[in-house]
Order: C-alpha cells, then sequence, then structure tokens
C-alpha cells in the first residue's frame, strides 16, 4: 500500500502523487486461451505492443468445474503475463480482437516485488494510451 502524509502543501501535489500512485500499479494477468499457437502469437503480440512487460505459457492447463450435475474438464493453454493496471482494458479489448472471441480473464494485483522486478514491468510497458 502506498501512503504519504503531507501536511500545508498546494493540494496540486497531493493529486499528482496520487495519479503517479495509480500509474505505478501493477498486475498480473491470466488469459485462457484453446490453441496453444494462438497463445504464443498473443503473447508476442501484446509484447510488441509494449502492453506487458512479460508474459509465460502454460500448456496443458487441467480446469475441472460441474456443469449439468456432472464433473467436466477443460485443457487451455494459459497466458501469464505482468503489466500496469492502467493496462487492463486495452489488453483485455486487444485479447477480444486478436482471438476474434471473448475468453476467460482475469487480474491480480502484485502488491509486493523486489524493485528490480517492478522497474522491469515500469520500463517496459506504456505509460499511456
Amino acid at each position: 500500500m502506498f501512503m504519504l502524509f503531507i501536511t500545508n502543501i498546494n493540494k496540486n501535489i497531493w493529486i499528482d502523487v496520487q495519479i503517479f500512485a495509480e500509474k505505478n500499479k501493477m498486475i498480473q494477468i491470466l488469459i485462457y486461451v484453446n490453441e496453444d499457437k494462438q497463445a504464443e502469437d498473443l503473447l508476442v503480440h501484446l509484447l510488441k505492443q509494449q502492453l506487458i512487460a512479460k508474459g509465460t505459457l502454460d500448456k496443458n492447463n487441467r480446469a475441472f468445474f460441474m456443469m449439468d450435475g456432472k464433473v467436466k474438464e477443460e485443457i487451455r493453454t494459459v497466458v501469464t503475463v505482468q503489466t500496469r493496471a492502467t493496462l487492463f482494458s486495452t489488453i483485455e479489448q486487444q485479447v477480444l480482437e486478436f482471438l476474434g472471441q471473448s475468453v476467460p480473464i482475469y487480474s491480480l494485483p502484485i502488491t509486493q516485488a523486489n524493485s528490480e522486478f517492478a522497474n522491469f514491468i515500469r520500463f517496459n510497458t506504456l505509460t499511456k494510451l
């Protein structure tokens, strides 16, 4: 959590600090893709767009769930990426456009990271769209 205590200082400085903190929040996004080649192509596409700093592919991810009273199994490739929180909506739209279909996608906050990793994400992703 980012906390800063300021007394007797201009409100504009406080707003600037809040904007800086928001732009620097990091997340990890998980995207579930049906085909390995699509997953790899998507990962490369997001890297080239500078929407993500890093990504990994986990092939043959087995998921089990209940449907119609029966246990079902699904095998997908999971694309896991690290980026800025402010880029989630853009990434979500890019995934939809790239794959041509909606797939499960969600994010988790990165609440702690060593400075090298945090800087790697910040310096390798877009700051504005």
